[in-house]
């Protein structure tokens, strides 16, 4: 089942290509993010572990004592597995000297908030990535993908992609991201080729009730037969009536059919597998879902397709209490200013803006979406969508010598939630910083349930007070 965020994208990027000076620095700055992140889950047990919820323990008590020696110990752990490790492409920081991918969303051309396809459809894919410039990009795709004994999904063919070129920036100077955008079209016969679908007794995995209640003459149809009268309720249903239409079907297959429609449409659902080798080497993997839920929603209001889920707003919380490393307006109660940089609702997009970094203040970026749908699983119990948030940031510097991981700033993105510490950098040589959140769906319980997603990027510069700097070199 295709429903996580990992089997949707995939990335790979030969680490023997890689600087060893580059791997030391990742390891070093992956290994300050985590140190605050374990600073505030023992500052977090001392607040729920108490009668108050502003309540903080004493500089000197037994607490804290032992929460810095566990952090002393945790830390030299970390640093001595850290000094050999490599990084996947989830590391939040985006560096120059690698391709971060951003995000591959799907479009039905159709209806463009769809990000599933439907036997025939033509497709929109816009690439986005980040870091190391583009140069070259490769398109392949497979039509005909199987799933392993062990879930993972295997293709079975591979041909270079037919595509037209919708936008393209690869060719660009001085942008904050490389987005490439082509069209490619479904093979109209791509559901009775593929090797995802059971070629015969599908009834079986159905649900009993839904199973016993569909006519023989149905349930005896091998794949092709079912794919054939899936593609002729298509065109009658774009052509006719669709209440007729529902009369008719009811009428010959009985009142379980329509309702058990999208239980149906689901397990005759198959996979496709984009492949993208970037500048020769890195290598992205992704996927999207055809099935017939786009052309044949009109027929019941329990056929949801999905669309790709939008941020609709975006902010700065503004904590007046250092050192904090979690926080919630809806938990904790720390007096806080709220700065909105987006607000689709309200009309307010400040996506340059100024921030002033002060001396005992704690900064977190938050975001919202557009609230998750309600779909049925193939069990036929509805479901809620799960919103994820993915972070990334790319943060420029002054003068030629490059700033001490130390001083840099750091986004900690441990959770993939909307709510995430902004950690300020020590030095007045870090002036800005590009910010990229990306919302993706998944659910549980569905088969092979497309995953949508978007991006919305924002920039924000710094400035520093004087007391905060000073501050910094003390510490």
């Amino acid at each position: 089942m295709m429903n996580s965020s990992n089997d949707r994208m995939k990335e790979t990027a030969p680490s023997l290509r890689r600087k060893p000076e580059s791997i030391i620095e990742e390891c070093r700055l992956r290994f300050l993010c985590w140190i605050p992140a374990f600073a505030g889950m023992t500052k977090l047990a001392a607040v729920y572990g108490s009668d108050r919820a502003d309540y903080y323990p004493p500089a000197n008590s037994a607490f804290v004592r032992f929460s810095r020696q566990a952090l002393m110990t945790v830390s030299m752990v970390a640093a001595l597995l850290l000094s050999r490790c490599e990084f996947t492409s989830s590391f939040e920081q985006i560096e120059e000297n690698r391709v971060r991918t951003i995000d591959f969303i799907y479009r039905n051309r159709a209806d463009t908030s769809l990000c599933e396809a439907a036997p025939g459809d033509s497709m929109e894919v816009t690439a986005i990535f980040s870091g190391e410039k583009v140069r070259e990009i490769a398109l392949s795709v497979s039509f005909d993908v199987q799933t392993s004994v062990y879930g993972q999904m295997t293709a079975l063919d591979s041909l270079p992609l037919d595509y037209s070129v919708v936008t393209s920036t690869l060719d660009g100077e001085g942008t904050d991201a490389d987005t490439f955008a082509f069209r490619f079209s479904i093979p109209e016969n791509i559901l009775v080729k593929s090797s995802f679908l059971p070629e015969e007794h599908w009834a079986a995995t159905l649900p009993a009730e839904l199973r016993e209640s569909l006519p023989e003459e149905l349930t005896a149809l091998k794949k092709s037969g079912v794919i054939a009268l899936l593609e002729q309720l298509s065109v009658a249903a774009e052509a006719s009536d669709p209440e007729l239409l529902t009369d008719s079907l009811t009428g010959h297959y009985g009142t379980g059919f329509v309702s058990g429609l999208e239980t149906l449409l689901q397990l005759f659902s198959a996979p496709v597998r984009l492949k993208a080798l970037v500048n020769g080497h890195y290598e992205i993997v992704s996927y999207c879902t055809v099935r017939y839920h786009r052309r044949l929603q009109v027929l019941d209001e329990s056929i949801v397709c999905n669309r790709n889920p939008h941020i609709t707003r975006m902010g700065i919380y503004r904590v007046h209490r250092n050192n904090l490393f979690t926080f919630d307006p809806t938990l904790h109660t720390q007096k806080h200013d709220t700065i909105v940089l987006y607000d689709a609702d309200k009309d307010i997009d400040r996506r340059d803006y100024t921030l002033h970094i002060e001396k005992d203040r704690s900064y977190f970026l938050f975001t919202e979406g557009d609230p998750p749908q309600q779909i049925l699983s193939l069990s036929g119990v509805t479901v809620p969508e799960t919103h994820y948030f993915k972070w990334w940031y790319q943060q420029d510097f002054t003068g030629n010598d490059s700033v001490p991981s130390a001083q840099r700033m750091a986004i900690t993105n441990g959770s993939d939630g909307p709510i995430v510490p902004l950690l300020p950098a020590a030095t007045r040589r870090i002036n800005h910083c590009g910010i990229w959140v990306q919302i993706h769906d998944e659910a549980t319980g569905p088969r092979l349930y497309p995953n949508g997603s978007s991006v919305f990027h924002t920039d924000i510069y710094f400035n520093y007070s004087d007391d905060y700097i000073k501050n910094q070199e003390v510490l």
